[in-house]
């Protein structure tokens, strides 16, 4: 058994990989949080806002994340955050502007969950981008036309666990919280049916009033979430699974009215050696030439 967990870990995290990963990583990371920022232009203003509205904070979180700052300093971060995401999505010393927008990141994300008492900050969809980018501070920038190494790979195993916890966890959350039950078709219809009331959804009603619909929601659910950590051991697997999420993602917008922020970066667990792979081979020469 140990001899094959260690199999396990090893092929998870140190087979060999192309630079490619590394790259759209970040790329993504930083195209994401930025436009997330770009979403947000008075976040900082909640700085400036009366102790009243902060009360549900607890001191030492925002003594934590640094939110005891002046609203005019906020703003100057702020700047600095886009600056630095701009600098790290273009690939302007990486390692060092990713590591500044994740510090950056890390003290903006709970501003707006803190201020309102929600005791976490997934909702924000900045979670993965600050450690996320961290991650890859810590990583080599390979060249792009660098071989297959154990030393592209662990990053980006790291910051693609991230985005399996997202999915993985709120299964075991279910499970915990609610028990086998979430999973059925008459839950599922109760919730879109809830829901709509206060979103609208259009294809609220119709998820609720067609049994077999809900029962397939409730399927479906179960299997995207709980099949996530796959995406880790099986590439193939991973491109058929982006698919399917980005289906399940549109279909919560249509039949519950929620979009999540951080689902675009579903597609960091794309098969970007098998990405790599083709590429490369379009760009060599011709037999024989």
């Amino acid at each position: 058994m140990k001899a094959l967990l260690a199999a396990a870990w090893e092929h998870v995290f140190f087979r060999p990989a192309g630079p490619l990963g590394l790259h759209a990583a970040r790329v993504i990371l930083s195209a994401h949080a930025l436009w997330l920022l770009l979403s947000r232009p008075d976040l900082p203003e909640l700085a400036g806002w009366p102790d009243a509205f902060w009360n549900v904070a607890p001191p030492l979180l925002r003594v934590r994340f640094g939110m005891v700052l002046p609203v005019g300093f906020e703003r100057g971060l702020f700047l600095l955050a886009h600056l630095a995401l701009a600098a790290c999505l273009l690939g302007l010393r990486p390692r060092v502007t990713g590591l500044v927008s994740a510090v950056l990141l890390y003290h903006f994300a709970p501003f707006e969950e803190a201020i309102v008492g929600l005791p976490h900050t997934s909702f924000g969809g900045l979670t993965v981008a600050v450690l996320g980018l961290a991650i890859l501070a810590f990583a080599d920038p390979p060249a792009a036309d660098a071989a297959p190494s154990p030393e592209h790979r662990w990053p980006l195993a790291l910051v693609q666990l991230l985005v399996v916890c997202g999915y993985f966890f709120p299964m075991l959350a279910k499970l915990r919280y609610s028990g086998p039950g979430w999973f059925t078709g008459e839950n599922i219809a109760n919730y879109a049916l809830g829901n709509w009331g206060i979103t609208g959804a259009p294809w609220a009603l119709g998820v609720a009033g067609q049994e077999w619909v809900a029962r397939a929601v409730a399927a479906g659910t179960l299997l995207i979430e709980g099949l996530s950590p796959l995406t880790l051991w099986w590439p193939s697997f991973a491109t058929a699974f982006v698919g399917a999420a980005m289906a399940f993602h549109a279909g919560i917008v249509l039949a519950v009215g929620y979009f999540s922020p951080g689902s675009p970066l579903v597609l960091l667990l794309l098969d970007w050696d098998g990405i790599d792979r083709r590429l490369r081979a379009r760009r060599a020469p011709p037999a024989g030439a």
